[in-house]
């Protein structure tokens, strides 16, 4: 614990990873609510793109690009309203962020200590369905670069109830 009122070194750089975070929270948020309206017209030009390409070697490559893109708007349309409630809980989250990290630069006990756990164990939830999801419908098992996305939420856990527990003075 650091002398009371003062904000530790540790607790500033948290406060601004989460600005950064939210930062990215929020872009893939916002792609992916809008994803259901952009990806068709993502693919048709890339299909145009690859009907236009006059080069035999750069037309099989450009090829699989469209084939690859018309699979991935269609696995969207397919599941729309999930793709979509999946942005706004990432936007949502964004805000829990930016809430917390405002809360940690003024010690604030329920905007950063009592938000940030709010936040982390959200994070976590919502990872956890997402996982699931993806495995049920579609038939994989989702790589270990999936739980990178947990790594962050856990730091936040335990900087907030071990190493932090102590310096959140004002209410």
């Amino acid at each position: 614990m650091s002398e009371p009122g003062v904000r530790p070194g540790g607790l500033t750089a948290l406060a601004v990873i989460n600005f950064v975070w939210a930062a990215f929270t929020f872009i893939s948020g916002f792609a992916a609510v809008s994803s259901p309206f952009y990806m068709p017209a993502l693919a048709a030009q890339a299909e145009k793109a690859a009907a236009n390409e006059s080069r035999p070697e750069k037309q099989k490559e450009a090829t699989e690009a469209a084939v690859h893109m018309r699979e991935v708007s269609n696995q969207i349309t397919l599941h729309k309203e999930l793709v979509m409630l999946d942005g706004g809980a990432k936007l949502v989250l964004g805000l829990l962020l930016i809430l917390s990290g405002i809360g940690y630069l003024k010690l604030r006990r329920f905007l950063g200590r009592t938000l940030g756990l709010v936040y982390a164990t959200v994070a976590v939830l919502w990872g956890c369905a997402v996982l699931l999801w993806v495995q049920k419908e579609m038939g994989e098992s989702p790589g270990i670069f999936s739980l990178i996305g947990f790594i962050y939420p856990a730091v936040t856990i335990f900087a907030l109830l071990v190493t932090f527990r102590d310096d959140f003075v004002n209410p």
